[in-house]
């Protein structure tokens, strides 16, 4: 899958099925906090970010590192015609990507990898949380 953030480019490609299945056990209750909170009418980024917080915040940190590491570690960023791995030996290569971008970049995998396991109506553009305008 390709996308762009911030005016960078990026692509990932599919988790094998047992780091799929891994990403599901070890992510359960943060993926159950956006159903949940999209069920209660959550629209843009800021009605998730409580539910979501609490979620991560409940995850072990070996659990929450393994999730960041996985998922960081399919993902490529363009650079000129080249392409360079976003994640490499569990240190994050480029630091302009900060928290917000961060959290996209993992939006996007998780939802590529896990994103049949979601009724529709969450994973629909219109019902992704959105970042707020300013």
């Amino acid at each position: 899958m390709n996308f762009e953030i911030n005016g960078h480019e990026y692509s990932s490609r599919k988790l094998d099925t047992f780091k799929q299945l891994h990403l599901v056990r070890r992510a359960a209750p943060a993926l159950g906090s956006i159903v949940k909170a999209q069920q209660q009418g959550a629209k843009t980024i800021v009605d998730y970010a409580g539910p979501m917080a609490d979620a991560i915040a409940g995850l072990p940190e070996d659990d929450f590192d393994w999730v960041v590491h996985t998922c960081l570690g399919v993902v490529q960023r363009k650079q000129g015609s080249n392409w360079t791995a976003v994640d490499t030996n569990a240190t994050l290569m480029f630091d302009d990507i900060e928290l917000p971008e961060l959290l996209q970049i993992l939006g996007k995998v998780i939802m590529e990898n896990l994103g049949r396991f979601f009724p529709q109506s969450v994973i629909s553009d219109s019902q992704a949380p959105q970042a707020p305008q300013p």
